[in-house]
């Protein structure tokens, strides 16, 4: 049977508005093998009129419906509420899940969710061999990545291997999405366009989850810059961010980018991400020279024992260093910082504190709390002892506001303290964000925003009609 594909893009509770960079990558590798998916991208319609613009939008014959979503801020919740609309409607359609979350935890999923079938890793290869399977008459593809439930009610799949080489298939396709929705928003609020380069990082830390677990894989650098190059000549963005785990690790690479970057002529400002250990001299001057504005980095705690307890393989000196040697050549540091280990005290908080005023890093600091994610040695000690508070479906499912909502609390402090120093540490660190004024726009935040102060955008809204229900 030739299902229709339908690749669904749902809301979730956040604080910015993104482009689905996933979805896309997905919807560009099935154009390669001449599969043309529709695109049911609910973010630019009104909230209370989401469900009618689906149901009117869904094909009339069974389909194969894609959902990729991330972990935690309700995303789980949203994407289940439109499977069950599609069962219920059209019963005999597939829903399928992709992303970060199902790929952490696959069988969960299949055991206790609406979908059909999971996806576990990099789409953009399993996804298109799936949809041909399907089409060409298996009821049950079977492969790496593929993941469902048998007849016998048990869960099959193996997991796939992940991409050492990201080529063509991973490129994001536009085409196919409301762009001037999308490159409005990043306008009027004054973020940077996200670009994907690479993904992967070398270090091992406890917490941290890893999409395809170990390894690093890279797109061609010219690849990544025809992308750039094509956001800039049809939207007028020229700022990027990279949402690379650390874009700088590979210095070959990131010279080979600012080389070619710089032999095009692409006079474009970017953002990146980078551990501690990467940030020396000779990079952050080359990269300033070619238009590094700002970079992120995790330090995590200020407390060396912590550091060494989680894997983080760095010394607070050298975070001091690093935030000194970026300030020196005028890219702004964002830091990353993490409360709520089990062994932490007060003294730490306040040690944090004072982290903060002496590297002069007000307002440029992301405060999250602890928060055992699926598929990480820090999920897995949690339930092994019996530390997530609730069964494990319900926990994955329930995650919320992830980073700035306390999920856990693994410390020996009442949760009323360790809320206490988060208000008081994330007052201090975190930084201004313009909120949106355009309705469209307004209407996809969280009413709190909590993570930042908010101060209203400077531009006007972008005079744009199609983003009410057609």
């Amino acid at each position: 049977m030739t299902y229709p594909v339908v690749l669904v893009n749902v809301s979730r509770n956040t604080n910015a508005i993104s482009f689905p960079m996933g979805l896309s990558v997905v919807a560009n590798a099935l154009l390669h093998h001449d599969i043309t998916p529709q695109i049911i991208d609910l973010i630019p319609v009104m909230p209370d009129q989401r469900i009618d613009y689906f149901l009117r939008t869904m094909p009339k014959e069974p389909a194969i419906y894609g959902f990729s979503m991330m972990i935690g801020n309700f995303h789980l919740d949203h994407a289940e509420h439109y499977a069950r609309l599609i069962k219920e409607h059209s019963p005999d359609s597939i829903v399928v899940y992709g992303g970060s979350l199902p790929s952490s935890v696959p069988e969960l999923l299949v055991e206790n969710c609406e979908c059909d079938f999971v996806i576990h890793g990099e789409g953009e290869v399993v996804f298109p061999a799936f949809v041909k399977a399907l089409r060409e008459g298996e009821s049950f593809p079977e492969g790496p990545g593929i993941f469902y439930k048998g007849a016998d009610g048990q869960v099959v799949g193996t997991k796939a291997k992940r991409m050492r080489r990201l080529d063509h298939l991973s490129r994001q396709n536009y085409s196919l999405f409301d762009m001037d929705f999308y490159s409005g928003y990043f306008k009027e609020v004054g973020l940077s366009w996200e670009i994907m380069a690479s993904r992967g990082c070398k270090a091992h830390c406890s917490f941290c989850y890893k999409f395809m677990g170990d390894g690093i894989g890279l797109r061609e650098v010219g690849e990544v810059l025809d992308e750039i190059q094509y956001i800039m000549e049809n939207y007028g963005i020229t700022k990027f961010y990279f949402v690379d785990e650390n874009f700088m690790q590979i210095k070959k690479y990131f010279y080979s980018f600012l080389e070619e970057k710089k032999n095009r002529g692409l006079n474009f400002t970017f953002i990146a991400s980078s551990r501690i250990d990467e940030i020396d001299e000779e990079r952050i001057s080359i990269a300033k020279e070619h238009g590094l504005t700002a970079l992120t980095t995790g330090v995590e705690s200020v407390n060396q024992a912590t550091l060494n307890a989680i894997d983080k393989r760095i010394d607070i000196e050298d975070a001091e260093r690093a935030v000194k040697l970026l300030r020196q050549y005028g890219i702004r540091p964002h830091v990353n910082l993490i409360i709520g280990f089990e062994w932490e005290s007060e003294d730490d908080y306040k040690a944090m504190l004072e982290f903060i005023e002496r590297n002069d890093l007000r307002g440029t600091v992301k405060l999250s709390y602890l928060t055992p994610l699926p598929a990480t040695r820090l999920y897995e000690d949690a339930k092994s002892r019996n530390k997530l508070g609730k069964p494990e479906f319900e926990y994955v499912r329930t995650l919320g506001n992830l980073y700035w909502e306390l999920m856990v609390n693994m410390t020996n402090m009442p949760d009323e303290l360790l809320k206490h120093y988060y208000a008081l540490i994330s007052d201090v660190g975190k930084e201004t964000r313009a909120l949106p004024v355009t309705p469209a726009y307004r209407q996809n935040l969280n009413d709190d925003l909590v993570m930042y102060k908010t101060v209203a955008a400077p531009s006007p809204p972008p005079a744009h009609a199609a983003w009410s229900l057609p």
